[in-house]
């Protein structure tokens, strides 16, 4: 999955070493289908950024559903959703993907502007595929 939290939200999912997804209809959610529970990496970018290597691994099968209250104990800021999907992940190391980065403006699901931050999910084989 390819995907753009910002500031706060960013240093919190990299602190915590969990990444969570909005389970509404609101916008920023995210429709679930195989790709997107059965991924196996994340692949981080800031905003504004299209060029990025920030890789980390999904290490449990499929995502768990957190309570908004769940995550205001482990100091998510702000969580403005009554549940979310929460991935665990671990960064990847360096033996994987090293000095690696990916164009994710090549990616066919990549949108611009305030989109760029709604996740989305890839083959590795696309992803490849972008490798600058």
């Amino acid at each position: 999955m390819v995907t753009a939290p910002g500031g706060a939200k960013y240093d919190w999912v990299t602190k915590n070493k969990l990444y969570n997804v909005r389970m509404d209809s609101a916008r920023g959610s995210i429709r679930l289908d195989p790709l997107k529970t059965g991924a196996s990496y994340l692949l981080l970018h800031q905003e504004g950024q299209l060029e990025t290597g920030d890789i980390w691994r999904i290490t449990e099968e499929g995502p768990r559903i957190f309570s908004k209250k769940e995550l205001l104990a482990k100091n998510y800021p702000d969580p403005s959703q009554a549940y979310y999907l929460v991935y665990k992940i671990e960064k990847v190391g360096e033996m994987e993907f090293s000095g690696m980065n990916w164009d994710i403006s090549r990616l066919e699901a990549y949108k611009s502007g305030r989109a760029s931050a709604i996740p989305f999910a890839v083959t590795l084989a696309e992803l490849m595929r972008v490798r600058v």
